[in-house]
């Protein structure tokens, strides 16, 4: 598994102006996992398959449109975010993964708070992958997975592969990645800590 340190991860303003992101990891259906690892520069925005990242909202702003794009936000930290639109509105919780359409335009209020809202952010070609999102809080068994990604919300987390063998630790501020996942790999709190939670997403090619 790879380790992403997520505060190392150099931010960029949002295509609309109204936020900043760190892309974390982005990439195409059907390229075998070395292939994956070894390329260095991601997808163009409008190349990607996939693409995870974490945004930060500089107070209320619209969100960019994505036409073909099946969009899923987990918020991080504890205030919260009104998303309002022509059909109606949603909350968007803390660690309460909420799915919608990239062609849903959308205007996000921020409940007021001395930082800025972080969200994590996975957008996916809907005629190629398809997503599972879920906050886990206790042992998990994976399944076989194109891509599996693992953000640390609370405590320590350790991922044990397939194997058996190799394992990884993650902490707060840290993510882990991993692509042509087979099933029987684990991930787990470390014992140490009482509360521990983790945001899992699982990717799978479509088809």
């Amino acid at each position: 598994m790879q380790t992403i340190l997520l505060d190392a991860i150099p931010a960029q303003l949002w295509r609309n102006g109204a936020g900043l992101t760190r892309l974390i990891a982005s990439g195409v259906a059907g390229r075998t996992a070395a292939r994956q690892a070894a390329i260095k520069s991601p997808p163009h925005i409008d190349e990607f398959d996939w693409r995870i990242s974490l945004a930060e909202i500089q107070g209320d702003a619209p969100f960019s449109l994505f036409p073909g794009i099946d969009r899923c936000a987990v918020l991080l930290g504890r205030s919260g975010i009104t998303l309002s639109g022509s059909s109606g509105s949603a909350y968007l919780n803390p660690l309460q993964p909420l799915s919608f359409s990239g062609e849903a335009e959308l205007q996000a209020h921020c409940d007021p708070g001395p930082t800025m809202p972080r969200i994590l952010n996975l957008m996916i070609r809907r005629k190629t992958m398809r997503s599972e999102v879920s906050v886990i809080d206790a042992q998990y068994r994976c399944p076989a997975a194109t891509t599996l990604f693992v953000l640390v919300a609370a405590g320590q987390w350790e991922f044990i592969a397939p194997d058996q063998v190799s394992s990884t630790v993650l902490s707060i501020g840290q993510a882990g990645l991993v692509h042509a996942l087979a099933a029987g790999a684990i991930l787990r709190p470390v014992a140490a800590h009482a509360v521990a939670k983790a945001v899992l997403i699982c990717l799978q090619q479509s088809g």
